[in-house]
């Protein structure tokens, strides 16, 4: 992982920012879609896997993998 944004996450100042989300069933499939129904606004992960959950939710038309780069919030 990026060791900003790994420092970004375990800040505890940053706690109202980001949230950590685990588990052993769908976790992917309900990030994306919270995203599509803006209840989320951002998921990282690896580009792979993303795709792999986009293709398989058929979502590949409505959300789109970015890469913005660290230096913005």
């Amino acid at each position: 992982m990026n060791v900003d944004y790994q420092n970004y996450i375990q800040d505890p100042k940053n706690a109202n920012f980001a949230e950590v989300i685990a588990g052993n069933d769908d976790v992917v499939d309900r990030v994306l879609r919270m995203i599509k129904e803006n209840r989320v606004d951002l998921y990282a992960d690896k580009d792979l896997v993303l795709q792999y959950v986009l293709n398989k939710l058929n979502l590949n038309n409505v959300l789109k993998i970015v890469d913005p780069g660290l230096e913005k919030n």
